[in-house]
Order: structure tokens, then sequence, then C-alpha cells
């Protein structure tokens, strides 16, 4: 399976380690839009057209999931990327917000994501 990561700069790398961590044997394509880091200061339409662009950037690339691994993306973007792409293929959110752990990362794809691979 390939894995799209994408975060607005390059904090998601951090996700990246961590998917590599659990799930080694797995193809990874990491996309960090340092072009338009911070997010926190554009518009949701701004934050949406650079989500969408990205999405459709790592689904050429042949990817079979995605994982929004930014928090602003994710709040302003990720129902319209599921509402999209949901039906062709799997996208995640990095929603560390709603897990209590000690790494946050860890509950994350020791969670939803491995279940998503292994669901595939």
């Amino acid at each position: 399976m390939k894995i799209g990561i994408f975060d607005s700069g390059i904090g998601g790398l951090s996700v990246l380690h961590e998917a590599y961590h659990y799930l080694p044997e797995q193809n990874y394509i990491f996309y960090a839009d340092t072009e338009h880091v911070p997010y926190g200061l554009k518009t949701p339409e701004q934050i949406l057209e650079y989500s969408i662009g990205i999405t459709e950037f790592l689904l050429d690339k042949g990817v079979d999931a995605i994982v929004v691994a930014c928090n602003t993306a994710t709040s302003v973007a990720i129902k319209e990327l599921r509402k999209r792409y949901g039906d062709n293929w799997k996208v995640e959110a990095n929603q560390k917000h709603e897990y209590s752990t000690i790494s946050d990362n860890e509950m994350f794809l020791d969670g939803s994501l491995l279940d998503m691979i292994r669901n595939a």
C-alpha cells in the first residue's frame, strides 16, 4: 500500500516517522506545503484549495490512502475531502485532539491508520 501524508509544513514528519515505525513495509509519500505555510494565516477557501491540490497530487502519485497531518487543514477541509474522494480511497485526519495518550501520533497510528491499512 502507498500512503500519502501531508502537512502545511514539516511538522507532519513526526506522523511519517511513527507510520514508518509501525508500518515499515508500506510505501510513503510526504508532502510539506512549505510554499503556503503557515495555514493559520490563510482563509478557509485558500486552505481548501491547497488541500484539494495536494490531494490531487498525491492521487496522481498512486496513493491508496492519505493522512491529513495538518490540524488546520483537518478542521477546514477534511469533510470536503472525504465527500469528494472518500468513496475511492481512504482519507484520514490526524485527529490527535480526540485521544489522550502518552504519544498523540502513536495513538493515532496505532488506532485508525493501522485499522485502515489492515482492512484495505
